[in-house]
C-alpha cells in the first residue's frame, strides 16, 4: 500500500487489489484507482486494457491521482502530520 501513495504523488493511475487493507483507499480516490478482485488476473488485464485503448481515461486517472494526492493523501495532510509521532508517544505512555 505504500508504493500506492508514492503513485498517487507521482500522478499514476494505480491498479489495486480490492482487500481490507486497499479497498477504501481505492473508492477514496475514486477513477484514479482499478480495484480489481484478488486472484483475478482478468480484472486486472482489462484495467490495463481501458488505460491502454483509452487514452482519454488514462489521462483522467493520473490527473484523480494527483488532485487525490494534493486533497489529502500525503505527510504533510494535517490528518496525516503527526499521527505516527501520537501513536508512538500513546504506545510508550
Amino acid at each position: 500500500t505504500n508504493k500506492t501513495f508514492t503513485y498517487i504523488l507521482a500522478g499514476l493511475a494505480v491498479a489495486m487489489t480490492d482487500t481490507p487493507g486497499q479497498h477504501d483507499l481505492g473508492v477514496d480516490i475514486g477513477p484514479a484507482a482499478s480495484l480489481v478482485p484478488p486472484g483475478d488476473v482478468d480484472a486486472l488485464a482489462s484495467a490495463f486494457r481501458q488505460w491502454a485503448e483509452d487514452p482519454a481515461a488514462l489521462e483522467r486517472s493520473k490527473r484523480a491521482a494527483w488532485d487525490a494526492a494534493v486533497r489529502r493523501w500525503h505527510w504533510e495532510d494535517p490528518l496525516e502530520r503527526g499521527s505516527l509521532l501520537g501513536l508512538v508517544q500513546r504506545s510508550l505512555s
